[in-house]
């Protein structure tokens, strides 16, 4: 399984995520379109930060985990909580 990482829980930062909605939608979507190319269509589970989380839980993991721009500061914790994946940024032209 692949996952890739979107931003962190819309709850916390609402007033923001509403300001960059519309950019956010355009960036994700071609984001699904990149991705299912890349990977094949449904090969990789879109997941917030806390969904990534909750799914793999605390022990460690050799699955891959793309980052998007809105993800890329946690990469360095994401790899410290789960040493044996593979965790990449998969930008996207905007």
């Amino acid at each position: 399984m692949m996952y890739y990482v979107t931003k962190i829980d819309d709850e916390a930062y609402l007033g923001r995520i509403l300001l960059n909605a519309k950019s956010q939608e355009a960036y994700f979507h071609q984001a699904k379109k990149m991705i299912d190319l890349a990977f094949g269509e449904d090969a990789v589970t879109f997941v917030t930060l806390n969904a990534l989380y909750q799914t793999l839980g605390t022990s460690d993991t050799k699955e891959t985990i793309l980052l998007s721009k809105y993800a890329k500061p946690y990469e360095s914790a994401i790899a410290t909580k789960y040493p044996s994946a593979t965790v990449e940024n998969y930008d996207v032209p905007e």
